[in-house]
């Protein structure tokens, strides 16, 4: 255990006043059993302009540092005076991303998890309003000794806490913080005071201040300017904060005189300020500071070297995947159905998935985006919706553009177009069906029509309690049980899924009666209440046609294999498996055949070298169960001269490694005194085969192809084992000229398919496994043998041949 590190007199100062608020300035809440300098803090601020991408880079270069073996946790600071993002509008703020445990957030902490490959919780998200709301009920509480509350000491000091709040309960070594809005914002002020503070308190050394920033390029100019990047600097400046590295957005890759110019104005090396243009995919960005060697500047700064253990791997596999998602050969038509179409980032977990699920089929999807509230009949939305290969219709509240996606969803039930309902999706498929097909012509949902005849969809019981609009939903993650024999258990491969959900409508339960008659298969329900979760159309009826409560673009992930109630894998599936589709036919995709047989494509490797061997030797590969199988025969058996190795018939049947014949060890007296010996046995042609020999008349008998019967075999595995040993046709003990011995040493005529190759392994196992014998003599030592595990002695299970010390060689 390493002794603590004793306690610089700034720390024992500041946790001397950490909460005394009376007589002294500090306001700084130091949790119980934090140590300074265990965690590394890297703030990331913006300049310029919002929207520069500062969460895409806190992602990336969290990824890699994760990459370098650290625990990384990233965290984001939202200025605004919501208490969570649950009631922002799309076109404002993009989409609203939501956690496991039910926190409604950015989009950003749907950036941070899926690069990150990690769930994040209400720890990794502040805003304004959360911030206030906590301070104003602990001054309610009188927690503050009758201070006057300020924003620094107090509320300073709250961010803090929160900071090291979530770097005690997560052990982690870094953590990435990034502030939303820009440098100069009222709004974000006091966060950005909180993090000069913390940069103080923690000192030298485990603090790193990173500025993204935009580099203008106006048209009429035709050149890049950094006079907005300076200024933007200059008032980060003025707030006490320097920056030790800078990231320079912009269109194009920015010439070397502008970032001289930035190193110049804000006392930054020229090799700490780098160019980020616009790239492809986002994806790409971790490669991109990798080139620069963010990670590793980073690294520098926080004092982090001895702590790092690469994984070069991880940034591998990362390559390989962008590199299929750019070799796609063919191309697939999604069009997406909704009223915040003209905000891109509105969808922006969907657009994501969607890459994930095109990466994992080799395919590049195009998405066509649908302005629901432009169409009022079904003409249109067949027009809209002519030569898409998939539709799928997002979540979303309100009336605006309802009656557009019910014809949406009627164009793909009629006319066999794969569909796909995501949350308000699933709600209006039901409504179609019950129109269409049920008959029900007044089916619609209260939360469009309050008093609607036939409510197919209605509020949730346990929500109808509940006053207002903000965090009263069905949130976060929950249980769904999926029926057997349907499509959606054939997509996941299990009879529960894991899910997040985030609505306050459900399908009727007065309605599933009717619904199930007409042929809608409701696949997935919550446990123990009666809420619809999946339905879907018969396979016989439509070829994909699904429609899903919860939103499971929220956990698709690119780059590793999705879990299965958090335990088991699914093999070969990466992204949500509703969106990636069918295991099976992925996996089927991924094998190929080699010689005679099916393999995997991750096992191809191993036959191909296998293949190669055989083919400088002149041999050929036989078929064989295991591809493992044909390296051990190559070690454990003799082969004939002719090349071809065993000549059983039917290989698919072979005996346990522990039943087949395995060669004799002799040891000598004279051998473990280390004198030399010529050879035990005039007939072996080289003295390197003097281990190998018979070990008595029975195992020639059996070499030869005698089946145990004449031989006296006295234990009652024998003769099973000698029949055995028939039928493959092995004689590992014959010292004929047809057949050779495996051993480390001898000459190519001796040896024609070793070649001089290293000793098997199964005699460095014989040669731990069977000691030299005590009595006096030389002994042959039987594979029968076994070592006693009680006794420590040998207990022969065979008849054991002594040779006498004077016995003439």
């Amino acid at each position: 255990m390493t002794p603590k590190k004793p306690e610089s007199e700034q720390e024992a100062l500041i946790k001397s006043l950490a909460k005394k608020t009376d007589e002294h300035e500090f306001y700084t809440p130091i949790p119980k059993n934090y140590q300074f300098g265990k965690t590394k803090y890297v703030f990331v601020t913006g300049s310029v302009i919002s929207g520069v991408g500062k969460g895409i880079f806190s992602a990336s270069l969290s990824k890699l540092l994760k990459d370098q073996g650290l625990h990384v946790e990233a965290m984001k600071f939202d200025g605004y005076l919501n208490v969570d993002a649950g009631t922002l509008n799309p076109y404002r703020h993009g989409e609203v991303f939501v956690l496991d445990d039910g926190t409604e957030c950015d989009m950003d902490l749907g950036t941070y998890e899926r690069f990150l490959d990690q769930d994040i919780s209400k720890d990794n998200y502040l805003t304004a309003g959360k911030l206030f709301s906590q301070i104003i009920a602990k001054e309610r509480a009188g927690e503050y000794l009758g201070r006057d509350v300020q924003f620094v000491p107090h509320v300073t000091g709250e961010i803090k806490a929160f900071i090291r709040h979530l770097a005690l309960k997560t052990e982690a070594d870094v953590v990435v913080i990034e502030v939303g809005g820009t440098a100069g914002d009222i709004e974000s002020a006091y966060f950005l005071e909180a993090l000069r503070e913390l940069a103080y308190e923690e000192g030298a050394g485990n603090s790193c201040f990173v500025n993204v920033t935009y580099i203008l390029k106006p048209s009429a100019l035709g050149e890049h300017k950094s006079k907005a990047a300076q200024l933007g600097m200059r008032t980060l400046m003025s707030l006490g904060i320097q920056p030790q590295l800078i990231v320079c957005r912009s269109r194009e890759a920015i010439p070397e005189k502008i970032r001289e110019k930035l190193s110049i104005f804000s006392n930054v090396p020229v090799d700490r300020v780098i160019g980020l243009e616009d790239l492809q995919s986002i994806y790409q960005v971790p490669l991109k500071l990798k080139e620069c060697k963010a990670d590793e500047t980073v690294c520098d700064i926080l004092q982090l070297k001895g702590k790092l253990k690469a994984q070069e791997k991880a940034l591998a596999l990362w390559e390989e995947f962008e590199k299929k998602m750019h070799e796609a050969k063919k191309e697939v038509h999604v069009a997406i159905t909704g009223k915040y179409t003209g905000l891109h980032d509105a969808y922006a977990s969907i657009l994501n998935a969607l890459e994930h699920a095109g990466e994992a089929n080799r395919a590049h999807v195009n998405v066509h985006w649908v302005d629901t509230t432009k169409i009022e009949t079904l003409k249109e939305a067949s027009e809209a919706l002519k030569g898409m290969d998939g539709v799928i219709v997002p979540g979303g509240f309100g009336a605006r553009g309802v009656e557009g996606k019910i014809l949406c969803v009627q164009h793909c039930r009629e006319n066999s177009v794969p569909y796909f309902g995501l949350c308000y999706g699933f709600q209006m498929a039901v409504i179609e069906f019950a129109r269409n097909v049920c008959s029900i012509k007044g089916a619609h949902t209260t939360e469009v029509e309050p008093e609607c005849k036939d409510d197919v969809i209605d509020i949730l019981p346990e929500q109808k309690e509940k006053e207002g609009l903000g965090g009263n939903m069905r949130l976060g993650g929950h249980k769904v049980e999926i029926k057997k024999g349907t499509l959606a258990e054939k997509l996941y491969g299990d009879s529960s899924a894991h899910e997040r959900f985030r609505h306050r409508y459900e399908c009727n339960p007065k309605y599933i009666d009717v619904l199930e008659k007409a042929g809608l298969v409701f696949s997935g329900k919550a446990p123990h209440h009666p809420i619809m979760q999946i339905l879907e159309l018969p396979e016989s009826k439509h070829p994909f046609f699904v429609g899903v409560q919860f939103h499971p673009e929220f956990t698709s992930r690119r780059h590793r294999r999705r879990l299965r109630q958090g335990v088991r894998r699914q093999r070969g599936a990466r992204g949500h498996p509703l969106q990636v589709g069918q295991d099976q036919k992925r996996s089927r995709k991924n094998r190929q055949t080699v010689q005679g047989r099916t393999v995997r494509a991750s096992r191809r490797r191993v036959v191909g070298r296998m293949q190669e061997a055989h083919r400088r030797r002149g041999e050929e590969m036989r078929p064989h169960r295991r591809l493992g199988e044909q390296r051990r025969n190559e070690h454990a058996y003799t082969r004939r001269q002719d090349g071809r190795g065993h000549v059983g018939k039917n290989r698919q049947h072979q005996p346990p490694r522990s039943l087949l014949p395995r060669p004799v060890r002799v040891a000598t007296p004279a051998r473990r005194l280390g004198h030399r010996q010529p050879s035990i046995h005039p007939q072996l042609p080289h003295p390197a085969q003097r281990r190998c020999v018979l070990a008595d008349q029975s195992r020639r008998q059996v070499a030869d192809g005698d089946d145990g019967q004449r031989t006296g075999a006295r234990h009652p595995g024998e003769r099973h084992r000698a029949r055995l040993r028939r039928h493959r046709h092995v004689a590992c003990f014959s010292t004929g000229k047809n057949r050779t011995i495996p051993t480390k040493r001898g000459t190519e005529a001796d040896h024609p398919t070793r070649r001089n190759r290293p000793r098997s392994r199964l005699f460095g196992r014989e040669r731990r496994r069977h000691r030299p014998h005590p009595c006096r003599g030389r002994r042959l030592f039987d594979p029968m043998t076994r070592w006693g595990p009680k006794t420590k002695t040998h207990r022969p299970v065979r008849p054991t041949i002594f040779i006498p010390h004077s016995a003439p060689l």
